[in-house]
């Protein structure tokens, strides 16, 4: 008599995509002259990474900002990932920070510079 023998496989599969390097921009709170602002509003974007990563607010000497700031995802057709964050700062704080998106499982971590200086306009612009 002939058995036949049953093998069991188990396969795991794991999607990912990259996300877009993060795009930063800067506006000064209202009700200042232009140059005279006392805080500003951060926005961070990154999009078209699966699966839904994270967006950080981190300070020159790699500390995480802990304060209140917002992160909104949205995700496209495809199930592909779009992160927006917004941080209020003080003008104080707003120099040497960087967004940071981090994709653990493409071990990706990408970073892009804040850095907001008075504008003489009245947008902010990125150095």
């Amino acid at each position: 008599m002939k058995s036949k023998m049953q093998k069991t496989v188990i396969v795991q599969l794991r999607v990912a995509a990259p996300f877009s390097q993060p795009s930063v921009s800067c506006e000064h709170s209202s009700g200042h002259k232009p140059g005279e602002a006392k805080e500003f509003t951060l926005s961070c974007s990154s999009e078209g990474g699966y699966p839904k990563g994270q967006l950080l607010w981190i300070l020159e000497n790699q500390t995480p900002i802990d304060s209140s700031f917002s992160v909104h995802s949205s995700a496209d057709a495809a199930g592909l990932f779009a992160l927006h964050s917004q941080l209020s700062i003080s003008r104080a704080l707003s120099r040497n920070l960087s967004c940071v998106l981090l994709n653990p499982s493409l071990q990706q971590n990408l970073s892009t510079p804040a850095v907001c200086v008075p504008p003489t306009t009245g947008t902010c612009g990125l150095c």
